[in-house]
């Protein structure tokens, strides 16, 4: 293994491993820290584990990141990335710094900046695309012990001149995609031709995330292929409903009052996975970090091994789901444009109400 990376969710720890998988690096993607235990590594290049630690308590994040470092017993890969969340949210100091120093780094690039989406680093402060007010980065990982390197990210030279400053077993990577991508370039300067994906129906897109973007996303899906639509209020499912065999949107909405979040995601993933074992679909796409690791936990998939990026940003993988190999999407709530979802339904077979197709890194 060439690289470990340690996110706090699901998503993250797909959207930054899949930046190696597009240079041919073999990577995948455990969907907990338990899994370490069970899983042969010896097969791939890039390992990311989620720690699902992102809106829990610091004890849950303590224990997650020991487990880790358990796990290697201090025999950890050259490269070792800490994927945090691009607006700093969670435990980020805290797990920053327990990684850093059981992992023996003493030199944190700290670089949650995504160029791509507009999202910068500048005077060490995030701004940019959906950040209100700048993040203080250095404030964020105040806690963290070790030398911080926090430097301004506009664009990938940026990045690249951050990894020359940097001897990979002395430093502990920090950051997001931008950040991922940065580093499997210099580790594989050569990335894999560009395909075209079809996607296998039955399809079910299921939207756990309330996220804004997201919610436009929906809309405009939607309006563009009138797919079967599946409303859950409050996280419920109305009686008898199926799903169907060609793509079918199941929505998290607010339903008729408000109950806990967490309660509302429980009983959406209750009834999803309810819904899968009837008809497992050959394709299944997650929004939203807690939607995707509640589903697949209920449905027994504590590995993905990723295949490609579909769009970027949007990585694919596959694993089992009912005894059967599916394709399994994910894309975090706040991630994307107004069309990502719509770009997403025109690969599904048969293509119907709109005619366009899907090519990866496009």
């Amino acid at each position: 293994m060439q690289v470990l990376i340690v996110a706090d969710d699901l998503t993250g720890a797909l959207d930054s491993a899949v930046a190696f998988a597009v240079r041919g690096m073999r990577s995948c993607v455990l969907r907990h820290p338990a899994a370490l235990a069970t899983s042969d590594l010896s097969d791939v290049d890039v390992c990311a584990v989620s720690t699902g630690t992102r809106d829990g308590p610091e004890d849950a994040a303590r224990g997650a990141i020991a487990t880790v470092l358990a796990h290697f017993a201090g025999k950890l890969p050259d490269h070792v990335f800490k994927k945090v969340d691009s607006r700093l949210k969670g435990h980020v100091g805290l797990e920053t710094g327990m990684l850093a120093e059981g992992a023996g780094r003493t030199r944190l690039l700290i670089a949650p900046a995504i160029p791509e989406m507009g999202r910068l680093v500048v005077g060490g402060r995030v701004t940019g695309m959906g950040v209100a007010d700048p993040i203080d980065a250095g404030a964020r990982f105040g806690d963290a012990v070790g030398e911080k390197l926090i430097p301004d990210i506009a664009g990938d030279a940026d990045f690249e001149a951050s990894l020359d400053r940097c001897e990979p077993r002395a430093t502990l990577y920090v950051g997001a995609r931008g950040l991922a991508a940065a580093l499997a370039r210099r580790l594989r300067p050569v990335s894999q031709a560009r395909r075209t994906f079809r996607l296998s129906r039955p399809a079910l897109f299921a939207i756990g995330s309330r996220d804004p973007i997201t919610e436009a996303q929906v809309g405009r899906l939607l309006d563009a292929c009138a797919p079967a639509f599946l409303a859950a209020g409050n996280g419920r499912f109305e009686a008898g409903v199926r799903l169907g065999d060609g793509l079918t949107v199941a929505k998290l909405t607010a339903g008729d009052h408000d109950i806990r979040a967490d309660l509302a995601g429980a009983r959406f993933a209750d009834g999803l996975s309810d819904l899968i074992r009837q008809t497992p679909p050959a394709t299944l796409l997650a929004c939203g970090g807690e939607t995707a690791d509640a589903l697949l936990k209920r449905l027994g998939a504590d590995r993905l091994d990723i295949v490609d990026e579909i769009l970027p940003g949007v990585p694919l993988a596959q694993t089992f789901v009912c005894g059967k190999k599916a394709d399994i999407i994910t894309k975090s709530g706040g991630f994307g444009d107004a069309d990502t979802l719509v770009h997403l339904a025109c690969a599904v077979e048969p293509v119907e109400s709109v005619s366009m197709s899907i090519e990866s890194r496009s």
